[in-house]
């Protein structure tokens, strides 16, 4: 079962991840002398005010799904898990979505939850098991612990074409996740066209006329596009949940695009506060030297003026006539 739940280039992308991060974060604490580590408490601080605002959020205002809240999807919420051989069940809330369909799961410490937003429950009641795709899907996140090293990955995930390219492998391994808990196959295809075209006309898509654009997708814009996005193209995820699709068929990339998205990093929030904080820090390691090296010069030079003796001195450092002197 493990193997058919884990996207093929998951594992060899977060083996290349960790080993530049490790190497990142040991060169930070050599070179900083171990200044770095005086940062972490005030960056932890604006985690705790951030991430605790945003929790206490869907937990004061969303409703927390439970044998008494809500028990049909409680049961849905237990069934995928156990079918996943997930031991612990994070905590789940049902939010309004207005509008938006989505399911995230979020991390505060050392606790996990899952968020579902309400539209997709609303919209998918006329084929419940498509629903089992978005919890599965979020389930799939927490069984392969993938928010648990966002933050030590933080200086690989900002580098061009690999930053991005983790974070699509872990999606395709979710929808591998959220597929596995669907009864049906066509489940997890209708799971996706409701992202695709919305709450009504998923119920009318032609599955193979939409797999069939995923050929669109070697052009050279929407290669490079994929490319620097931590998301795959719909078609392509739906392509690939699909059982009757080879994954041969999958069209290859616009080589072309590699050599623009190369010198892209990957567009995102944190990306672009760990790349200040870096900038910070190389400023700090460099300006320290330099003031260290004109406070020794400043000191040399006052020991060697008072170690000089004023007769010694040079008061007419130039050619002058003698009489002058005098």
């Amino acid at each position: 079962m493990e193997t058919k739940l884990i996207y093929k280039h998951e594992s060899s992308l977060f083996n290349v991840s960790f080993v530049i991060s490790l190497l990142f974060w040991g060169t930070v604490i050599y070179l900083s002398k171990g200044i770095a580590f005086f940062l972490v408490p005030p960056f932890f601080l604006v985690y705790l005010f951030a991430q605790s605002g945003f929790i206490s959020h869907f937990r004061g205002s969303g409703a927390l799904i439970s044998t008494d809240q809500f028990p049909d999807l409680d049961e849905k919420i237990k069934a995928c898990a156990e079918k996943l051989k997930l031991k612990k069940i994070p905590t789940v809330y049902l939010i309004n979505g207005n509008g938006v369909f989505n399911a995230f799961v979020i991390q505060f410490l050392r606790k996990q939850y899952i968020v579902l937003l309400s539209d997709i429950i609303d919209d998918l009641q006329e084929n419940p098991d498509a629903i089992n795709f978005y919890i599965g899907h979020e389930l799939g996140h927490v069984r392969r612990k993938h928010l648990l090293w966002r933050l030590f990955f933080l200086p690989s995930s900002v580098l061009p074409l690999l930053g991005a390219a983790i974070y699509r492998a872990q999606e395709y391994t979710a929808d591998l996740h959220g597929a596995f808990c669907c009864e049906n196959a066509s489940s997890a295809q209708q799971a996706i066209a409701l992202l695709a075209v919305g709450s009504s006309r998923w119920k009318d898509m032609n599955m193979s006329a939409y797999i069939e654009q995923t050929k669109d997708t070697r052009s050279f814009w929407m290669s490079f596009h994929e490319l620097i996005s931590s998301y795959p193209w719909l078609t392509k995820r739906l392509a690939r949940i699909s059982p009757d699709f080879p994954q041969k068929k999958m069209p290859h990339r616009n080589p072309f695009a590699y050599l623009l998205a190369i010198f892209v990093p990957r567009p995102s929030i944190s990306s672009a506060i760990f790349i200040y904080l870096i900038f910070f820090l190389i400023v700090f390691m460099i300006q320290e030297p330099i003031e260290q090296t004109q406070i020794e010069k400043i000191q040399n030079y006052e020991e060697g003026t008072e170690q000089q003796h004023p007769s010694s001195l040079n008061l007419f450092p130039y050619d002058v006539p003698s009489e002058i002197k005098r």
